[in-house]
């Protein structure tokens, strides 16, 4: 595990920190319920994936052993949440998900688990998800990058079982990987009019025709990054980057549910006036139930949850724009206090509203 170069103010790369060198780690133990979690007295990094997507052998080989996490070639093994000591941080391995002859009844236990673990972010450092490369992601993959992207949690996707490709499938695999962060990410799309944060997905099949137009954008900012580095050029192309791609996302025709489409666009329109889920499922002529199965299934959020998205969006966007303070803000989106404006942004955002308006203005300077 190494850190990356730093880029500094005046574009000078700062030093390299020595490698991270992993010595004796070794196994601490297991929780089968959130009573069982152990209390960090130091970083925790977690690795979750499906059912035999390569945990065990990434643990091993961050560990530089063979035998520290058991493997096996038989999925759902992992039904507790394991603990190891890898000296400055635990390493977490979390059960697997997507296990088809699991029961549902054991299904549910494994994702409470989960939430519970989930829920403790301030121990949390980082997670890794790991992905099999010979398929693309299941919805139960896509469901977790949404889970960890709506509670910010830092992580990063780790590509498995390269070694079981083809050369030549490995030939046919083309495209953009992107690692983009998070709260870098949405404040230049505060200004994209059809933004909203269920609508950019977290993969995009881009037409043939188009896969030049997005290396040369992609060059452009490789090339200034590493060159000069120049904030507000740097900021320019992204912005120019994500609204392309956000446009060919909105032209291409999708098999979504019609009756997901309608709840969007009506918490598009009512967002501010309507904060209950009940006036959504009377329009679309749904229970809440089904309502939010079928969002969750679609876009992996309840309506609840979209609802503060889209409010903590337009928040962010009347923040940007430094016209209104942020009692004004709050009124003008539905709080009767100021106090409460500000500790639903604090708590869906990770910051007070102070603290975000500090980052945009050091994303211009």
């Amino acid at each position: 595990m190494e850190y990356l170069y730093k880029k500094t103010s005046d574009g000078a790369a700062e030093e390299k920190k020595p490698p991270l060198v992993i010595k004796n780690a070794k196994f601490v133990t297991s929780a089968a319920t959130s009573a069982q979690f152990i209390k960090a007295d130091k970083p925790m990094i977690a690795v979750c994936g499906k059912s035999n997507v390569g945990k065990s052998t990434f643990i091993n080989m961050l560990a530089g052993q063979k035998r520290l996490a058991k493997t096996s070639a038989a999925p759902g093994r992992t039904r507790l949440v394991n603990y190891f000591d890898f000296g400055e941080f635990y390493l977490v391995d979390l059960p697997g998900y997507g296990y088809a002859e699991v029961s549902r009844a054991e299904k549910a236990k494994w994702a409470k688990t989960l939430d519970k673990f989930f829920e403790n972010k301030r121990e949390l450092a980082h997670v890794f998800l790991l992905l099999d490369c010979r398929h693309d992601p299941t919805a139960e993959d896509l469901q977790m990058l949404s889970y960890l992207n709506y509670h910010v949690v830092p992580f990063t996707a780790v590509l498995t079982k390269g070694d079981k490709l083809s050369k030549m499938k490995l030939k046919e695999q083309k495209g953009f990987l992107f690692a983009i962060n998070r709260d870098y990410f949405e404040r230049l799309c505060l200004h994209i009019e059809s933004y909203a944060d269920y609508s950019f997905p977290d993969i995009l099949t881009l037409p043939g025709s188009e896969a030049p137009a997005v290396r040369r954008i992609a060059d452009l900012i490789y090339a200034e990054h590493e060159g000069l580095h120049r904030k507000s050029l740097l900021n320019s192309y992204m912005h120019a980057f994500i609204t392309h791609l956000l446009q060919l996302h909105t032209d291409t025709p999708g098999n979504q549910d019609i009756r997901v489409n309608r709840v969007l666009s009506l918490i598009d329109t009512h967002f501010i006036s309507e904060r209950t889920t009940d006036f959504y499922a009377r329009e679309v002529n749904l229970s809440n139930k089904r309502m939010n199965e079928l969002t969750k299934k679609a876009v992996g959020h309840t309506v609840k949850q979209l609802i503060d998205q889209r409010l903590l969006l337009e928040a962010k966007r009347m923040i940007s724009h430094g016209a209104s303070s942020f009692k004004e803000i709050a009124f003008d989106l539905g709080f009767s206090e100021a106090s409460y404006f500000t500790r639903f942004f604090k708590e869906q955002s990770g910051y007070t509203p102070e603290q975000f308006r500090s980052l945009l203005k050091k994303d211009l300077s």
